[in-house]
């Protein structure tokens, strides 16, 4: 039935674009040029990628990378993000500089600019797209380091990023991006870096950890299940809305009655965040009744050190404690029965039955590859970040930025219809459920099996086919995003009511009139620390154990 459907939408739109085109298009092309010709007019980057003088020449395999100067601001655009055109290339060119500007149309050219980047030595790094290509240039700048500069660990040397989100989810974008437009937040940037560290008006940064991928690609957030699902609908949708004949045209019509062309505004709202509501319901919802969203998994994670074997000695000794769990090997579950409180997981613990990929960093795990079991059963979705928004200011994760070095791991159980009743409270960050249907683990390193077979994965947003296996690891160093929302205020700019005022001074005054009587201090020995000066002395209770009356203070009562 779906495949039918899909047939006759397709037909539909076909036979009103040809009669669309049929009537007026071909005006509307000679007078409208393309999204890729409109790029190309600023001379930024020809049309087969970045300009030569962009791309680095080579440097020397295992030399020392080049020293950051603090000052340079390189702005990466991605021609492919919905909302990057030639407007926003003009104007990162004209306040940072032609020279500073790299435009991409693949992801060749993305790593001839982060290779070039790095040659040059940038201080900050402007990506200007979605997710995906935040993580495709930190992935590009951390690449270029380990192998042309022999870096081991090459975030700690990553120049700070200025993240400007002009794609479709931007989940990055509601925790480090600017609340502007762009053309401010360039201004902003450009003038704060020309100060120095500690000055008013300098340059604040964000760390912010990431994730390991099986000990390959860093990002923010992944997972599988209904996430993974729905973008595969999305991107099916998306590649849909991209192939529709006459979508590229403006403007259509018979003569001078133009109108806005209604393909081009169907296939614009499809690759938006209305495209994302479209494909679940057209496409994920149906699914998930069906239950093709669920996976059987098994989720661990490293158990800590064993206690310590006691010395050979005849004399008793107590039996040894188990060691602190360090950093690393310390996974808590969040307890929504008694107010989100974190506890340590202790047990159970299973044995690892295969080597789970990593980057040789498996010394974590327990004694004979021993490893906490904290779940294994059927999930609608697993899913972990270090950001708590997943895309369109959905909070996915609230309890990613509870620790400093941490990610957030998200097992949910709840059915498809009550998860979209419940959408709302979702969508905040604020839904727990007391009956274990949402199961959340704050921790370092998780391995998911899926043992119902391989389901499709995704990370940063993007589709990247199917896994049965997989190991979420945070990354040994964060990286440095440049803070764009203001610094709380410690000093309140407003002046004191005058309720307030008045108060204050009626409090001085009886504080006055006390001293004149001789019964308490002065209003100003009291505001200048009130602790040690006299205090009228205060009157013995009423009961029995009050002295009789004519008894002075500190005299025995007559027998």
């Amino acid at each position: 039935m779906q495949r039918r459907a899909a047939r006759a939408v397709d037909a539909l739109a076909a036979l009103l674009a040809a009669f669309l085109l049929a009537h007026a298009t071909r005006g509307a092309h000679a007078r409208a040029p393309s999204r890729a010709q409109s790029l190309r007019a600023v001379r930024v980057s020809p049309p087969h990628g970045v300009p030569r003088r962009y791309v680095a020449r080579g440097a020397p395999m295992g030399m020392a990378a080049p020293p950051i100067d603090e000052a340079r601001i390189a702005v990466i655009l991605n021609s492919n993000a919905r909302r990057v055109g030639a407007r926003e290339v003009a104007t990162a060119c004209e306040l940072v500089g032609e020279s500073n500007v790299f435009v991409t149309h693949s992801h060749e050219d993305a790593r001839a600019a982060c290779a070039q980047i790095v040659a040059r030595g940038y201080g900050t790094v402007v990506p200007a797209g979605g997710d995906g290509t935040l993580c495709a240039v930190i992935n590009g700048l951390a690449r270029e380091r380990r192998e042309r500069w022999a870096e081991s660990h090459p975030l700690r040397g990553m120049p700070r990023l200025a993240y400007v989100p002009l794609g479709t989810g931007n989940g990055m974008g509601s925790l480090v991006g600017p609340r502007r437009p762009m053309r401010e937040a360039l201004r902003m940037l450009t003038a704060a870096c020309a100060r120095a560290p500690g000055e008013v008006g300098a340059l604040r940064t964000l760390a912010v950890p990431m994730i390991e991928v099986d000990g390959g690609d860093l990002c923010f957030f992944a997972g599988c299940g209904f996430d993974s699902l729905m973008l595969n609908d999305f991107k099916a949708i998306r590649d849909w809305a991209r192939s529709i004949p006459g979508a590229r045209a403006r403007a259509v019509g018979i003569g001078r009655l133009r109108v806005a062309n209604p393909i081009r505004l169907l296939a614009e709202a499809l690759q938006s965040l209305t495209g994302y509501f479209v494909a679940y319901v057209v496409r994920t919802l149906p699914q998930c009744m069906a239950g093709r969203h669920r996976v059987w998994a098994r989720v661990t994670a490293p158990a800590p050190a064993p206690a310590p074997a006691p010395a050979p000695e005849r004399t008793w000794q107590p039996p040894a404690q188990p060691r602190p769990p360090s950093r690393e090997q310390r996974t808590l579950y969040m307890d929504p029965r008694r107010g989100d409180c974190a506890t340590l997981v202790t047990a159970p613990l299973v044995a690892s039955d295969a080597a789970p990929p990593s980057n040789g960093a498996d010394g974590a795990d327990g004694a004979d590859g021993a490893r906490l079991l904290l779940f294994e059963g059927e999930a609608g979705i697993i899913a972990a970040g270090t950001s708590p928004y997943y895309g369109g200011g959905l909070k996915l994760f609230p309890f990613a930025r509870v620790t400093e070095h941490a990610m957030h791991l998200r097992i949910a159980r709840i059915p498809p219809l009550l998860g979209f009743l419940k959408l709302w409270w979702i969508f905040r960050g604020t839904y727990r459920n007391y009956r274990c249907g949402v199961l959340d683990y704050v921790g370092t390193d998780f391995e998911v099996e899926l043992l119902s077979g391989s389901y499709p994965f995704q990370h940063s947003g993007e589709a990247v086919g199917e896994r049965a296996r997989f190991r979420l690891k945070v990354a040994d160093a964060p990286v440095r995003f440049v803070d764009f929302a203001p610094a709380p205020a410690v000093r309140d700019a407003r002046p004191m009511p005058d309720a307030m005022v008045a108060r204050r001074e009626r409090a001085a005054a009886a504080a006055n009139a006390l001293a004149k009587r001789g019964e308490g201090a002065p209003a100003d020995a009291l505001a200048q620390g009130g602790a040690s000066a006299e205090r009228p002395p205060r009157a013995a209770p009423h009961g029995a154990d009050a002295p009789p009356a004519g008894t002075q203070p500190g005299q025995l009562a007559p027998a």
